[in-house]
Parts: structure tokens; sequence; C-alpha cells
């Protein structure tokens, strides 16, 4: 049975007012397309007549598997007749943190009730091509803002998925409404896609004349070093250094510790390995490096973030596993962390691990597919239950992510 709700949908650029027949609650949705796996059902499919809950409604999934019957009842902005008339019920099979709406439809769910590429609040059904943006109210004015332009920078991440812009700029045209949304500007895809990894779904932006600001793309996260008086801090390392000015490769990334909302940048570290943090033996190389910091890692366990020329100048990069040595495992493998570890007790058990879900604003990171992983290392601090190797993260996941979900059984 239905459960009746009065329901709003917004995709980019496109805001419809959704209801049931019965009592109206009203709230906002987006469309997304990619549905297997989900945070309900995991790799099992459920159709495509779904949808996916934002915070406020998932309950820590209680909602999962109930039903909700939504029709469109007419627009929110100037976009005039967007409905087809007719309803749909669609079930809840997945979450999507950070998303702005209530619910999140299949597109096949969202195009049965409502036109998904309607048209705009500036230029009706006239097309204004693709490098374009929609206003967020802050910045709308009553449509004032329509037709005019912006240059658009990618500076830095808002959530733990690092590094994600692309050092480019774009100059997009103000076309539509956004009500409602979280961020400042909310970018067509390809203009998105221009600046940054549209899978980092949240970025820092400049636009037009300087200006730090959030945007959202809608439906869619060994010890090393010592400073003149040693302040102890561990590192790790990364390869894309280019936000939008090169600055070499002998730099590094400030965690949130150091941050300090950008007042180390250009600062200078001699950076020297001092030990391992693990029953590692050995990893230094006895040589110094004199970095820059020119870039934030926000969530890395580490004080820097050291690129991989740096590292591999003062540390073994490929150092040896607290379990096996110097003896190579393969590549399918992970390191557990401290609730896991029991003084390596779990060296060489084995797990399926399979991605359940997001743990950022990045939704639906999962692929679908899953990997038995042997315990290989230790991952003292780490924030997770596996740290999981480049090559096993990829598979079952997006590592552009950064951070997931999971079910492990051994």
């Amino acid at each position: 049975m239905a459960i009746p709700k009065n329901i709003i949908l917004v995709i980019i650029g496109f805001v419809v007012t959704l209801f049931s027949i019965v009592l109206a609650t009203p709230g906002t949705a987006t469309f997304y397309t990619n549905y297997v796996p989900s945070a309900c059902y995991g790799s099992t499919p459920q159709g495509t007549i779904i949808a996916a809950a934002s915070d406020p409604l998932w309950a820590d999934g209680k909602i999962c598997g109930k039903t909700f019957n939504v029709t469109c009842t007419g627009p929110t902005n100037p976009v005039p007749h967007p409905c087809t008339g007719k309803s749909i019920v669609v079930k809840i099979v997945d979450h999507c943190p950070g998303c702005g709406g209530t619910l999140d439809l299949s597109k096949e769910a969202f195009s049965i009730i409502a036109n998904p590429v309607a048209a705009s609040a500036c230029y009706g059904n006239n097309a204004q091509g693709t490098r374009i943006a929609a206003a967020s109210d802050s910045l709308w004015g009553g449509g004032k803002i329509c037709g005019k332009t912006f240059n658009v920078t990618c500076t830095g991440p808002t959530n733990p998925v690092p590094h994600p812009c692309t050092g480019k700029s774009i100059v997009v045209k103000i076309v539509d409404h956004c009500p409602g949304c979280g961020g400042t500007l909310d970018l067509s895809k390809e203009a998105f896609s221009t600046i940054a990894n549209p899978v980092a779904g949240v970025i820092k932006i400049n636009y037009a004349i300087p200006k730090n600001i959030i945007l959202v793309i809608i439906g869619f996260v060994a010890t090393l070093f010592s400073i003149v008086l040693a302040t102890p801090g561990t590192a790790t390392f990364y390869t894309n250094y280019v936000r939008n000015t090169p600055q070499g490769t002998i730099i590094a990334a400030a965690s949130d510790p150091l941050w300090a909302d950008g007042k180390i940048c250009g600062k200078t570290f001699n950076v020297t390995c001092t030990g391992p943090t693990n029953p590692v033996p050995h990893p230094c190389t006895s040589k110094s490096m004199v970095v820059k910091i020119v870039d934030h890692c926000p969530g890395c366990g580490g004080t820097l973030d050291l690129p991989k020329e740096v590292f591999s100048t003062i540390a073994n990069p490929v150092a040896t596993s607290a379990c096996y040595g110097s003896t190579p495992q393969g590549t399918i493998i992970a390191a557990a962390s401290d609730p896991l570890w029991a003084d390596g007790k779990i060296c060489g058990k084995t797990f399926n691990v399979t991605c359940t879900g997001p743990t950022n604003p990045v939704p639906h990171p999962c692929t679908g597919k899953s990997m038995v992983v042997k315990i290989v290392d230790h991952c003292p601090g780490c924030g997770g239950t596996l740290d999981l190797s480049k090559e096993v993260f990829s598979t079952i996941a997006n590592p552009v992510a950064g951070v997931i979900k999971i079910d492990y059984v051994q």
C-alpha cells in the first residue's frame, strides 16, 4: 500500500511539484540512473520504478522497501506545463546522502510523471547550449541574473574526495533557477565535468570576481616527517598535483589539522622519515626534502599528503607489510584497522568485500562487484575497517569516492 506523500521533484535547472492523492507533505526530488548496488538491497536488482531516500527520510534504512505514490501537480518556477498527468508508485531501494531533495527518483519514474528535460526559467523552450548553469536562491534576484555569464574554476573539495579539480575553467551562462539548491551555482553536467570530476558531487569554486563558494551538482567521496623541532605526523601520497598554476612536484597537501582555512598555503617544510608506525622495519631512506604546501587533503589520515616523488625520496613507497615483510602477496589485498588487527592474528585471513553505499555526498559509488581480499598489513589510525588496495577498491567502487560503506564476510 502506497504511503501518501506530497513531494516536489527537482532536476538540474528544473523543478516540478509532486503529490499523492491523499495527504500532502511537501518535499523535493532529483533523478539518477545507476541503480545497482543499492544501500537497501546490495547487488540484487529491484527494477527501475524505484527511488533513493534523502537524509531526512532515510532513518538508518527503516524506509527501505516502502512505497510512495507520486504525481506531478505543477511547476515551482516559470516553466509551464511540465507534468504528464500520470502517477507512479515507487519503491525505496537506496540512500542518497546529501541530496537536496526528499526523493531521488529513477530516471524512468521521473520521465513517466514529468518532462525530465523541461524548459528553463529564463528561456523557456529555447535551447541555450550546454555551457550553462542554474542560479540558487541567493543569486536568482527574481530572474535578474538571467543571461549573465560567469568564469568558473574549481578551487578544491568540500568532502573527503581529494583533488577533484582538473585545473580548467569554463564560462557559463545563467539560464535557469534552482530553488532550494545547497550551492551557489548548479552547473550543467558538461560544465561540471570540464572543471572537476563529476563524481566528487560538491566542490569549492571561484566565479567571476574571485569569491570562494560551494557548488553542487544534482544527482550526482609510515611516520614520515620531522620539521626543525621534529613535530610528529603521518603522510600519504597522491599523483594529481595541478589545480590552476602548476607548482612542480616537490610539494605537499595539508591535512585538516594543518589547513587553517588555507593560511598554510605556500609555507615550506623540511620533511624527513623518522621511522615506521607499524611492524614494518626500516622504511626510511635517510634523505630529507623541503616541500611547499600547495593543496588541501580533507579527511586524510596523515599530517601531510606528499606527492609520490617526495615520498619515494624519503621512504620506500611500496614498503614491506606487517604480516609478510618483503614477500609479495599480489594486489588483491587489504590492511586491517586497529579494531580488526588483534596483534596480527588476522594476518592471512580472507574477506569477501562488497560496496553497499556512500559515506559522503558522492552518491551511487558502487560498481556492484565483490572481491575476496587477503589481510597482509596493519593500518594504524585508519578511519575505516579495511584499507583496500587500489586494485580492489577500483573493482568494487569508484576510487574517487574515497570512503564507502562495505559488507565484509570471512
